[in-house]
């Protein structure tokens, strides 16, 4: 007989779930007990929560997309409770034991078992000999490009990883990916080529992650100092609009997992891509476009593809690449609905992109575009007399054009309600409206790199070649009406980025950081050209099978080929083709602004302020949180920190003028008159350009100076005159 799980196993297990979890989390604090019953909450609940919204589905696939479906709702209610009160530690445990209660009344009311589901779980996994040795090759390799990156690992300051990563990654990365195209290219089990898959995935985007001692990047010091205040007081002043999704999700997962916020910061996105876009590619082609299970390892070639696609923005844990990813995710989901027409499917694909938008609006935007165009394809009339295509094309056109300048109109809006983000409108020249960049065609006689930087530098081309062959393809087989609504919103996301690129200057931004936003909205449009490309990498793959052995083993090669110059191009580069300038927070960065904070006046009425450069000032970030913020002299009511963040600050032009001009003692009192401060502190690292000159500079006229780890960083300090 079988035996059937009814609703009180189900609520015996998440009851002793929940018991431990909550126990763990307010009284024994053990990292491995809150790491392995925080993952069984996911698992567990994901799994009810997937057979509710699919309850035809396989288990492995309700769990995957009832985990992601719970992670959203959770960020979206904790951000939702954040944005009008706060997100305290009740809050968070409200939220932990309501969401399990309602999906088990959920589940009862399916009124349905899982016996007949549980037999899929006991499935035999037995691999051939020759999947075997391929998986154990993979394994291995995968191992030693591991060891190559914990090897390299360092707090000096750094342009680029590669610097200090040894070239055997590259022969190693190259290898791995060619073995592993192998395995998945044969292996019918495909639950273990995707598993491999995902690990090849969290090998490509943790470099970072891996090098970086101390972390990578600006952006994430910040985010993660907004996190830890959050996490300790419930809430921080001046209460931020954007990025709730990230922070509350953070904190959430800080205290179910009793990790730190930062820990659990710098993993979030590099392992929820690596666990979530292969494992979306492979449901999505199942479920889409094969049918016999022997070819299941399509779907896997794919995702295996699908690291082909940009995923920059996701090497680093910022709001803005977790709600790339979420958007990315919602894109290839979205085809369980279009093309399989799945209606269970669309309101989880609304769930995916209010979270993306809460996270990151730039993200989630451009993913309630594509849903709002999804809505009106689908209430159109479908007739065929003249006027209902009159009126399908119409609608579509008219609401394609208001959507195409929906972001810059956001932008400007919100400049009038916020003076974080300034910008204005300006007439761009006939030249930059007309500007193109043609495919990239250099030849610099070397052959490695030129391959490298003509797939870097053409990718978009490529990309949208790709994806044009792919609609052809899939017009000609009669997917042609499930996949038309992707080019179209990646013209309107297109017309977006032109518009701001063109017409919107961040005035309070810094000149080379103007462009940031329209770039990030360009690799948000090649998105939604990614459905397109993988089907045209897919039935590619179908036709390689019934051709010559020559051409499967040329098909594996190019993939390798192609999956080892992407990881290479994610990260910064130093090379003599592209030259990356930022640099890290170092280990004497920290060093130095701990020297400033225990040498600065600690009374409330003494005011002190440094200048530094941005990576040393996101480092008494790190370090102290946002403890100095001081009102203008001039009694404008303007709010100064103390250290030259962001870089349209006064405070970091006089930087500019001590590294650029002459550093002198009149640049650094001029800046302490702005808050009228007693103190001012001007460190400079060893890396900077002239480094020597602007220290014995400095020299001349400091009250005094102090000289942090052997000469790596100089602290200069200046006294009110």
């Amino acid at each position: 007989m079988k035996e059937q799980l009814t609703l009180s196993r189900h609520l015996f297990i998440g009851i002793l779930i929940l018991s431990i979890l909550l126990a763990n989390w307010f009284h024994f604090q053990i990292t491995w007990t809150g790491i392995l019953f925080g993952t069984y909450y996911l698992l567990f609940f994901g799994f009810i929560a997937g057979f509710v919204a699919l309850p035809n589905y396989r288990p492995v696939w309700q769990t995957f997309v009832g985990t992601l479906i719970l992670v959203s709702t959770i960020s979206l209610l904790s951000s939702l409770i954040y944005f009008f009160y706060q997100f305290t530690n009740t809050v968070a445990v409200i939220i932990t034991v309501s969401l399990p209660v309602i999906l088990l009344i959920l589940f009862e009311a399916r009124k349905r078992t899982f016996s007949h589901k549980i037999q899929h779980l006991r499935a035999k996994t037995n691999l051939t000999i020759n999947s075997f040795i391929l998986l154990a090759t993979f394994v291995g390799l995968e191992f030693i490009a591991f060891r190559y990156l914990a090897l390299a690992r360092t707090g000096l300051a750094l342009r680029s990883p590669w610097w200090v990563v040894e070239n055997g990654f590259f022969i190693t990365y190259f290898l791995a990916s060619f073995v592993l195209g192998t395995l998945v290219y044969k292996n019918k089990k495909s639950g273990l080529s995707i598993l491999a898959v995902s690990l090849h995935t969290f090998l490509t985007l943790s470099v970072a992650l891996i090098v970086y001692q101390i972390g990578y990047g600006f952006d994430p010091f910040i985010h993660q100092a907004t996190e830890k205040a959050i996490a300790e007081f419930g809430f921080i002043e001046p209460k931020p609009l954007y990025y709730l999704g990230q922070y509350t999700l953070v904190v959430w997962f800080s205290q179910v997992f009793t990790l730190s916020v930062a820990t659990i910061d710098k993993l979030l996105v590099p392992i929820t891509a690596a666990l979530s876009i292969p494992f979306a590619i492979h449901l999505t082609w199942q479920r889409c476009f094969i049918g016999k299970p022997a070819n299941r390892r399509n779907g896997a070639m794919v995702a295996l593809a699908g690291l082909l696609i940009p995923l920059s923005s996701m090497i680093v844990s910022t709001p803005q690449g977790l709600a790339n990813l979420w958007t990315l995710l919602t894109i290839i989901l979205s085809l369980n609905y279009l093309v399989a027409k799945e209606k269970g499917w669309l309101p989880l694909l609304i769930i995916l992109a209010l979270t993306a938008t809460a996270i990151h609006p730039l993200s989630g935007v451009p993913a309630f575009i594509f849903l709002l165009l999804i809505i009106m394809i689908k209430h159109l009339p479908e007739g065929s007399a003249p006027w209902d295509r009159y009126m399908r094309y119409g609608a579509l056109s008219v609401s394609s054009l208001l959507l195409g300048v929906s972001l810059p109109l956001i932008f400007i809006a919100n400049s009038v309600v916020s003076t974080n983000l300034v910008v204005t409108l300006q007439i761009p020249t006939l030249t930059k409206l007309i500007s193109i960049s043609g495919p990239y065609l250099l030849n610099h006689f070397n052959l490695v790199y030129d391959l490298i930087y003509w797939q870097g530098f053409n990718q978009s081309l490529i990309i949208m070649i790709v994806a044009v062959l792919g609609l052809i393809i899939a017009t000609r087989r009669g997917h042609g009406r499930g996949f038309i609504l992707y080019p179209i919103t990646f013209a309107v996301v297109a017309l977006n980025f032109f518009v701001l690129n063109n017409f919107v200057q961040f005035t309070s931004l810094i000149d080379y950081e103007r462009s940031n936003y329209s770039v990030r909205l360009w690799t948000i449009a090649l998105f939604f050209l990614a459905p397109l490309a993988l089907y045209g990498w897919y039935r590619l793959v179908i036709k390689t099978r019934r051709g010559f052995g020559t051409l499967r083993l040329g098909l594996i090669l190019l993939l390798a080929t192609a999956l080892t110059s992407q990881v290479y191009l994610l990260y910064p580069r130093d090379d003599d083709y592209h030259l990356d300038r930022g640099y890290n927070v170092t280990a004497s960065d920290i060093d130095a602004v701990r020297y400033v904070h225990a040498d600065a006046p600690n009374s409330d009425k003494s005011k002190y302020i440094v200048l530094a450069n941005q990576m040393t000032s996101v480092a008494a970030v790190r370090e102290f949180g946002f403890t100095n913020y001081y009102s203008a002299a001039d009694g404008s009511g303007k709010q100064y920190f103390y250290y030259p963040i962001p870089t349209g600050d006064p405070l970091y032009n006089h930087y500019l003028e001590m590294v650029y001009n002459r550093a002198n003692r009149n640049t650094v009192l001029r800046a302490m008159e702005l808050v009228d401060a007693e103190v001012g502190y001007f460190i400079i690292n060893r890396y900077w350009f002239e480094f020597e000159k602007i220290v014995e500079q400095a020299k001349l006229d400091a009250d005094s100076w102090q000289s942090i780890d052997n000469g790596e960083s100089f602290v200069f300090k200046y006294l009110k005159t």
